[in-house]
């Protein structure tokens, strides 16, 4: 469960939750593009889930990532839906953020008019 604070402002609460995203990685027993497209649409339709897809050679794998999602309930879901649903993997994953780099210097001051008149001068004789 993610942890939650609230606080009291003028009468109004506020509850503010920590990130608790998982990665909960499923081995799925599924043949053909329409029992694929039916576990995908289970999975996406559970609260909390951000994204899901076949992960490996023979796409025999499925990856949901979310925030506060039930590994447990997750798979029961799929169990009885499409039949087949083992739990391979359960990891929490980190937000990582980019350092946004400052950009370098940027010259921009055209083509140097000696160039272009030594150019029309060379063609001229």
């Amino acid at each position: 469960m993610a942890s939650t604070s609230t606080y009291r402002y003028n009468t109004v609460a506020y509850t503010t939750a920590k990130s608790n995203k998982k990665k909960i990685v499923l081995k799925v027993g599924l043949f053909d593009q329409k029992s694929q497209s039916k576990a995908l649409k289970i999975a996406v339709g559970i609260l909390g889930v951000e994204s899901a897809r076949f992960i490996g050679n023979d796409k025999s794998r499925m990856e949901i990532v979310g925030d506060g999602i039930d590994a447990a309930e997750v798979a029961n879901l799929l169990r009885k839906k499409i039949g087949v649903a083992e739990i391979v993997s359960v990891s929490s994953v980190e937000m990582i953020r980019e350092e946004k780099k400052p950009p370098g210097p940027s010259y921009n001051f055209g083509v140097p008019q000696f160039v272009k008149n030594a150019v029309s001068n060379f063609f001229k004789s």
